[in-house]
C-alpha cells in the first residue's frame, strides 16, 4: 500500500514492545521453494525488505484493513466491512516503509 507493507496485530504484545525499542524491521517473502534432495540443494525465490515501521493513521488503518479484506476475502467484502467495524478498536495497524529491497534465487538449471 503506497510503497509500504501494512500489517495488523493485537493492541499489545511482544511485537509492539520490540518496535518501541527499535522501530526498524525486515519482511521476507519466499515465492517458491522446492527441496531437491538428489541435488543437495533447494530451488527458491525470495525477497527481503528493510525499513522503518510506523503506526498507521486512523484513515490509513481503515484503508489497510479494507485492502486486506479485498486481498484475502474478496468474495466476502460486506462481511469483512462488518468485521472491521466490530474489531477496528481491538487491532493496531503498522506500515513498514520500503527503504531497501534485496532478492535471491536458485532456479532450476532449465529456468536460468
Amino acid at each position: 500500500m503506497d510503497d509500504q507493507i501494512a500489517f495488523h496485530c493485537a493492541r499489545e504484545g511482544r511485537k509492539i514492545e520490540h518496535l518501541k525499542h527499535n522501530p526498524r524491521a525486515s519482511f521476507c517473502v519466499v515465492g517458491h521453494a522446492a527441496v531437491q534432495p538428489e541435488q543437495f540443494t533447494t530451488h527458491y525465490q525470495s525477497c527481503l525488505v528493510h525499513g522503518p515501521v510506523r503506526e498507521a493513521s486512523p484513515d490509513d488503518k481503515r484503508r489497510a484493513l479494507e485492502k486486506l479484506v479485498r486481498k484475502y476475502a474478496a468474495d466476502f467484502i460486506e462481511d469483512g466491512q462488518g468485521v472491521i467495524d466490530r474489531l477496528e478498536d481491538k487491532t493496531r495497524v503498522f506500515t513498514l516503509e520500503i527503504e531497501h529491497i534485496t532478492g535471491k534465487a536458485n532456479p532450476p538449471k532449465d529456468e536460468e
